[in-house]
């Protein structure tokens, strides 16, 4: 047998598997493009089992019931304690949103006062504005329906995915050849453990953030300071962004009474944000991979072109799997910190 012949029969099949496996790539990614927004609730239900597995810990431990049991029994428990804050603080919330709602757009003829005949006052004042506005109410509607809907899907795949989670993340390991099995299967526990610890302490963060700016507010006697405070932790979650959007609605109420209030108010916003990140993100980065600010940042923009606003609250999330996925699988290797499995 020729040379030829040996390359050809080498060469070809080779040439033949590499072409299949780009091929496969190109499917699965326009795959990935296609179903973008089930993945993303598919995540979504992942955060939800993480909450619930990670409470029914306790449970397994203090009590005879099983996994699914123990599950099912946190579920409860955490829809009754949400009930629960909701009923005692709804009525007070609703009141004080309703002044904040009142508040608000005095503050922004405030802000026009001083900005004068600037971009900002004609675009308020524009009829286009208001035609767009009107427009979007049709649109908006439409995604209240289909964020309830969408909320609905992730609970229910959250309560799956909590039921039964080595059953699921056997299902991904099959996916791979079996020799690279057991290292899989370490990594994505590492991922979970990630992803856990990163909502422990994210948790703490809002309650600790919201807390703050409730207290800080009422004392400085700024109107709602209750509604300023839960807009405060929940935008918490939302990583670099979500504390400037929600210093806003507190430093436009602070101008309408005076500029020593806003500027009082302004720094409590820094002050809250400077003790949420030199004392409580320490603590978080001790059990989870620390991402540097920017790549929160660029994720929220990369993430949020692709998913729109569900992507922006979810990026954090998103952002740390995808990291300790990487470090796992390409930079400890690289740097001999390779220390799979486990």
């Amino acid at each position: 047998m020729s040379l030829q012949d040996v390359a050809r029969k080498t060469f070809v099949p080779a040439t033949l598997r590499n072409g299949a496996a780009l091929l496969a790539l190109i499917v699965l990614a326009l795959f990935a493009w296609y179903a973008r927004n089930a993945l993303l609730l598919g995540f979504g239900g992942l955060i939800v089992a993480t909450i619930l597995v990670t409470a029914a810990q306790p449970i397994k431990r203090w009590t005879p019931l099983g996994h699914r049991g123990a599950v099912w029994l946190a579920g409860l428990l955490i829809a009754l304690a949400l009930a629960g804050l909701i009923g005692l603080i709804m009525p007070t919330l609703t009141q004080q949103a309703a002044e904040l709602s009142d508040a608000l757009p005095a503050a922004l003829d405030r802000v026009r006062g001083v900005m004068g005949e600037t971009a900002l006052q004609d675009m308020m004042s524009s009829s286009a504005l208001l035609q767009n506005l009107a427009g979007h109410l049709t649109r908006w509607s439409a995604a209240v329906m289909g964020t309830t809907t969408s909320l609905f899907f992730v609970l229910v795949a959250g309560g799956f995915f909590a039921m039964s989670p080595q059953l699921h993340r056997d299902g991904l390991v099959s996916l791979v050849a079996p020799s690279s099995q057991e290292r899989t299967r370490a990594v994505l526990d590492r991922a979970g453990k990630g992803l856990r610890a990163w909502l422990f302490g994210q948790m703490i963060a809002m309650v600790t953030v919201g807390a703050a700016v409730t207290l800080g507010t009422w004392l400085l006697g700024l109107p709602a300071p209750l509604a300023l405070g839960v807009i405060a932790g929940l935008l918490e979650f939302v990583p670099v962004l979500g504390p400037v959007v929600a210093a806003l609605p507190g430093v436009l109420l602070a101008m309408t009474i005076s500029p020593t209030m806003m500027i009082w108010t302004a720094g409590l916003y820094v002050l809250v944000e400077q003790l949420e990140s030199n004392m409580l993100l320490p603590m978080v980065e001790q059990s989870v991979a620390d991402v540097p600010p920017a790549v929160f940042l660029l994720a929220i923009v990369s993430i949020g072109s692709i998913f729109g606003i569900a992507g922006v609250i979810l990026s954090a999330p998103m952002t740390v799997v995808a990291y300790v996925l990487i470090s796992a699988l390409y930079i400890d290797p690289l740097n001999g910190r390779d220390t799979l499995p486990e």
